[in-house]
Parts: C-alpha cells; structure tokens; sequence
C-alpha cells in the first residue's frame, strides 16, 4: 500500500514530467496546464472541465449579444416598414381624394358642353329667321319694281297707282324695319354663337384635360394602392424577422445563462474537491499526529473519536452532491470529471487507511477487522449516510439529497 509521502513523491514526479511537456510545446493549452500545476493538487479533470465552461460562457455571451444586435436591427426595420406603410396611406388617400375631385370637374364640363349645345340651336334659329327675313324683304323689293315700272308706263295713270305706290313703298319700308330687326338680331345671335362656341370649345378642352387628369389619377391611386400592398408586405416580413430575431436572442440568452450556471457547478465543484482533499491529507493527518503525540492507544481507536473524521465524512459528501449537480446539469461534462472522483476516493481511501495504520499493524488483520476500523465501517460509528452517487442518479428525482450526517442508518459500498 501506499503512503502518504510514497503518493506525494509520485505526484511531483508526475507533475515533473508535465511541466517538461507544457515546456516544449508552449502553447495556450501550456499556458493553462502551469496555471493548473500551480493551483494544487486535484484531478486535472475538474480543472480542464473548468477551463472549458469559461470559453463556453465567453462564447454564448457572444452569441447572446449578436442575437440582441440581430432584434435591434429587425426592431428599427419594423418600425421604418410600418412609418412607409402610413406615408403610404396618406398618399393613397390624397390619390383617391384627387380621383373624386376630378370626378366631379368632369362631370361640370359635361354639363356645360350641353349648355352650349343648346346656345348653338339658338343661334340656329336666329340664322333662321334672318333668312326668312331677307327672303321676304327681296319678294316685297321685286314688287316694288314691278309697280315701279308700271307706274313708268302708265303715267297717265299715276293718279290711280299713286295710292298703290305709297302703300307698296310703306310695305316695303316695313319689311326693310323687320330686315333690319332680323339682321341685328341674327348679328347679336351670331356674336353669342361665336362666343358660346369657343367657350363650348374651351369647355371641351377643359373636359378632355380633366379626364386626361383624371385617368393620371387613377394610375396615380392604382400605384398608391401598389406601393401600400408593398409596405405592408415588408411590414409583415419585418414583424416576421423581429419574432424570429427575438427567439434567437432569447435562445442565446437561455444557452448564455445555462453555460454560466454550468460554470457555476464546474467551480463549486472545484471549490468542494479542494476543501474535502484538504481536509483529508492535511487536517485529519495533522490531527491524527498531534493526538498521538498525548495518547498511546491504537491510531485506528483515535480515528473513531477524532473530530476531523466527521468533518471529512461531510466534505465527501457535500463534494458528490456537487458531482450530481455536475451530472444534471451536463453528462457529457460529467463524464469527462467522473474519473476524478474515482481518484479522489481512491487517494481519500488510501489517506484514511494512512491515518488508521500509519505502521502496518493490520497487514496480517482480516479484511472484516480492517474494514469495520478503517473502512466503511467508520462510517457507521459515526452514524452518518455515505452519499452513493451511482445509486442517487439511479433514482434521482430532482430534489437534492442531505449532506448532514443521519441518527441512524449508514452503508458504504
């Protein structure tokens, strides 16, 4: 069996042999194993598992944080998409009021145009008249002619046609007054004829230019309602892009926050293998060497009483209980620690037996004598339950077992 300065001695020579490794690479990984043979003596294992986690919880946070750039970026797209889709609105709006107002410009046009179509059938109707008029003014002329000349040949009868003469020349005297009336009037129908076309025809060119407008405005609202349909697609495309980005950032966050948990774990590991190897290979042996200095009765008799036994008992199992974290947390993390714990039994067991026959006195004992004075059975002297972590994983069910020692019942396998 080993002992403790025999385990101590292969210990450095080991540590010898790595730091002449670490020498000849001199790497990051170097780097760690001097950081590592500096810190102490505890299975490389926890240290390396530990040194894994940190780059794990460096490499989530930055993660997390590229994810949360991610949502900011969909954060401000969404907010531009919906501030296009409401400028958008707005045009599509003054575009359909535009349409309306055109609507009704070309509806007074068309009113109008019928305004003038009736002007024209006035004027129509004066032309009319006008030549009715001249019409009768040349048949009263011609009659005054023909009276005329019969007045020049029957001069003897002038007496006789005199009376006809006047009262023809007074006929003709009145269809020149209704000729003339006619003429002005077929004049002033003329000029409201000129007017009242070209304002049919300025009208008609205000018409043409309103539905020519007005036809602009409909490809005006069509593109509107275009470029609406656009903004709201990119809305929803950016909404969409803002849930995804949200749940890759809370995503990371959750795998960020379970690497600084697991890290966690990984430390308080360390930390609860660090007090229990301490408390086995410096505080119990340096008990156990000071209370032999005063007490001549078997070391293996001292260890029951000696308060530093109990003390151990509890660090090994406050120590597996931090494996068990380890294990829930992670099993591929575990399994690259398990085989430390197997090599802090192991040297805690070697230790132990150290301290109960530091000269060998029980080499020739039975193994029932050697187990019940130096083995599990201190154990049950001490009534505290050793914590069996293949059975607790076994059977685990989410709550975690008590460390503090029982009243009663204890077994160590």
């Amino acid at each position: 069996m080993m002992t403790t300065l025999e385990g101590l001695t292969a210990k450095r020579r080991a540590w010898l042999w790595l730091l002449l490794a670490l020498a000849l690479c001199g790497s990051d990984v170097g780097n760690a194993e001097r950081d590592y043979a500096v810190e102490g003596s505890l299975p490389k294992e926890i240290y390396w598992a530990r040194v894994a986690a940190n780059k794990e919880v460096t490499k989530a946070a930055e993660v997390e944080q590229a994810m949360r750039a991610e949502l900011d970026n969909s954060l401000t797209e969404q907010s531009e998409a919906k501030a296009e889709l409401d400028a958008m609105k707005e045009k599509g709006q003054a575009a359909k009021d535009a349409l309306g107002a055109l609507t009704n410009a070309e509806e007074l046009q068309q009113k109008a145009a019928r305004n003038s179509k009736k002007h024209n059938r006035a004027w129509q109707a004066a032309l009319t008249k006008k030549a009715e008029a001249s019409n009768a003014f040349k048949a009263a002329q011609k009659r005054h002619r023909k009276k005329q000349d019969e007045v020049d040949a029957l001069l003897e009868n002038l007496i006789q046609l005199q009376g006809q003469a006047a009262s023809t020349k007074e006929a003709m005297d009145a269809a020149r007054t209704k000729w003339n009336e006619a003429d002005s009037e077929a004049e002033t129908a003329a000029m409201h004829a000129v007017s009242v076309d070209a304002l049919s025809v300025a009208h008609e060119k205000t018409l043409q230019d309103s539905r020519t407008k007005r036809q602009d405005a409909v490809k005006e609202w069509g593109k509107a309602i275009a470029s609406e349909d656009k903004a709201r697609n990119f809305l929803i495309k950016s909404i969409v892009r803002v849930s995804e980005a949200a749940a890759a950032h809370e995503s990371a966050r959750l795998e960020h926050r379970a690497k600084v948990d697991l890290r966690d774990l990984i430390k308080r590991l360390e930390t609860r293998s660090n007090v229990f190897d301490q408390s086995v290979h410096k505080e119990l042996l340096e008990s156990m060497h000071r209370s032999g200095v005063h007490n001549q009765s078997k070391p293996w008799e001292r260890l029951k009483h000696d308060p530093k036994l109990k003390v151990v008992f509890k660090h090994y199992n406050e120590m597996s209980l931090a494996f068990l974290k380890v294990h829930d947390a992670s099993h591929e993390v575990f399994q690259k620690v398990a085989p430390a714990l197997e090599e802090l039994k192991t040297n805690s067991k070697e230790a132990i037996r150290t301290a109960c026959d530091p000269h060998n006195e029980l080499v020739d004992k039975p193994d029932a004598f050697v187990s019940l004075h130096c083995g599990p059975g201190l154990w049950k002297e001490l009534k505290i339950k050793m914590l069996k972590l293949s059975d607790v994983i076994a059977s685990h069910s989410g709550s975690w077992p008590s460390t503090e020692p029982l009243a009663d019942e204890s077994e160590e396998d």
